[in-house]
């Protein structure tokens, strides 16, 4: 999936974003290496283009929701065929 994080964080600063948040929609699953490269890493990304690794934000995945667990009980209740 593009833009690729590596290339664009750095960049961010000089366009004059000051605090970026990254979403992630298409990961619905806490992954500890994309929480890791996004949340860390992405920091340090935008602080080498010259902003402040604490202006960096990630929106949680979608499961520390409960909502978005009721939400997946209800899809599989109706599209499980009663198992």
């Amino acid at each position: 999936m593009q833009p690729y994080t590596q290339v664009e964080l750095p960049e961010l600063h000089s366009q004059g974003v000051q605090r970026p948040l990254i979403i992630a929609p298409a990961f619905t699953t806490d992954c500890l290496e994309t929480i890791h490269e996004l949340g860390i890493e992405g920091a340090e990304l935008y602080a080498e283009g010259g902003g402040e690794e604490k202006n960096l934000m990630t929106l949680k995945c979608l499961n520390d929701d409960p909502a978005f667990l009721d939400y997946l009980a209800q899809k599989v209740s109706a599209h499980a065929g009663g198992w």
